[in-house]
C-alpha cells in the first residue's frame, strides 16, 4: 500500500476515566487521506477543559454589562512530554476532586483529542457553591441538559431540568463514581415540587440498587432494576412537596455472593433516626455500583414546564470496617 500525506491524527486511547494522583499513557498516530494507518508522529501536547455538548441552540444574549459566562477550565494534571509521539497524563490530586477536560494533539494543521474523565475518591462531597450557574459538578456523567445548577435563596443547589417530556430526559440518573465501587454510602438531601396535581420521583442510587420517593403513589421503593424489579421491597411514604427530605443508602458486601442494602430516610429539619427505614440482604447481590442521584420530572407538557427537583448536600462516604 503507498501511504499519502498524515491528513488525519488519532490520540490512543481516545476517551478514558480515572481517579486523581492517577497515569495514563497516551499516544499519537498519523493516518492519510484513505485511512491507512502511517504510524506514530510527534505532535505537540496540551491540555484543554470540556467541550461544551455538539447540537445544543445557540446560548441567549448576554444581558448588557452581563459579566462573560465563565469557560470550562483545563483539566488540572500535567504531561510528561509537552512534544514527541507519547506522552504520560497525571491527575492532580488538588482539587477538583472531579472533573472533565481534554488532551489535545496538535501537528501542523491536524489537530486530535481524547476525552478525560476525573472520578473522585472518597470520601467525596462536592461544594456546589464553587460550580458556576446552569452547569453541572465535574466528573458526573448523564447530567448535561438533564440537571444544572442554580441559585435559590442564595444558595447553589444542583436542578433536575423539567422542561423536555423525552422519557431519556424527564427519567435520569446521574453517576458520581467509578462504576467498580463497593461497601459505601451515598446520602443527598431534595425536594420536590407540584405541578398540577403531579408529584416527581426522586432518590440515590448505589451498587445498582435504587431507593426512592414516588410522586405517583407517594411510596417509598427499594429496588434493583424498575423494568423488572427482582428486588422490589415498598411501603407507603405520604411525603410532600416543598419540604426538604435527607436520603441515605448504603450497601455492605458480604461474603461471596451476598450483601446488604439498607435505606432511611426523614425530614431534613429533623434528626436522623436510628433504624433503617427498609432493609434487603440480597443473595445475589450488585457488588459493584456507581453512586448516584435519581429523578423523574412528571407532568411536562409543552411550553408548561414539569415537577422539578432539588438536590443538595451529596455526599459518598466509604463505610465503617
Amino acid at each position: 500500500v503507498t501511504l499519502g500525506e498524515a491528513a488525519h491524527l488519532q490520540i490512543v486511547p481516545a476517551d478514558f476515566v480515572l481517579n486523581p494522583e492517577a497515569k495514563q499513557s497516551l499516544a499519537a498516530f498519523a493516518y492519510d487521506a484513505n485511512g491507512n494507518k502511517i504510524g506514530p508522529v510527534e505532535v505537540e501536547w496540551s491540555l484543554a477543559g470540556v467541550r461544551p455538548p455538539e447540537g445544543l441552540p445557540p446560548a441567549a444574549p448576554a444581558a448588557p454589562g452581563a459579566p462573560a459566562p465563565t469557560p470550562p477550565p483545563p483539566l488540572n494534571g500535567k504531561l510528561s512530554n509537552e512534544k514527541g509521539i507519547d506522552t504520560v497524563l497525571e491527575i492532580s490530586k488538588s482539587p477538583p476532586p472531579a472533573q472533565f477536560g481534554r488532551v489535545v494533539a496538535k501537528a501542523g494543521k491536524l489537530t486530535a483529542e481524547t476525552r478525560v474523565r476525573v472520578s473522585p475518591i472518597l470520601p467525596y462531597a462536592p461544594n456546589f457553591a464553587n460550580i458556576p450557574e446552569k452547569r453541572t459538578p465535574g466528573g458526573w456523567i448523564n447530567c448535561q441538559g438533564k440537571f444544572e445548577m442554580v441559585t435559590v435563596d442564595g444558595k447553589k443547589i444542583l436542578k433536575k431540568l423539567a422542561v423536555n417530556p423525552s422519557p431519556l430526559v424527564a427519567r435520569a440518573n446521574a453517576f458520581i463514581t467509578m462504576p467498580d465501587l463497593t461497601d459505601y454510602t451515598v446520602q443527598a438531601d431534595m425536594m420536590g415540587t407540584k405541578v398540577r396535581d403531579d408529584l416527581p420521583d426522586m432518590g440515590v442510587v448505589a451498587n445498582r440498587y435504587s431507593f426512592m420517593l414516588t410522586g405517583k403513589t407517594k411510596s417509598l421503593r427499594l429496588i434493583s432494576w424498575d423494568a423488572l424489579p427482582r428486588v422490589d421491597k415498598t411501603i407507603s411514604y405520604p411525603w410532600e412537596p416543598n419540604v426538604w427530605y435527607t436520603f441515605k443508602l448504603s450497601f455492605e458486601k458480604a461474603t461471596g455472593t451476598e450483601g446488604t442494602i439498607r435505606g432511611k430516610i426523614w425530614p431534613r429539619d429533623k434528626p436522623e433516626p436510628a433504624e433503617w427505614t427498609l432493609e434487603f440482604k440480597d443473595p445475589v447481590a450488585n457488588l459493584e455500583g456507581s453512586a448516584g442521584i435519581y429523578g423523574y420530572s412528571a407532568g411536562i407538557l409543552e411550553n408548561q414546564p414539569g415537577t422539578e427537583i432539588f438536590y443538595d448536600n451529596v455526599k459518598v462516604l466509604p463505610n465503617k470496617k
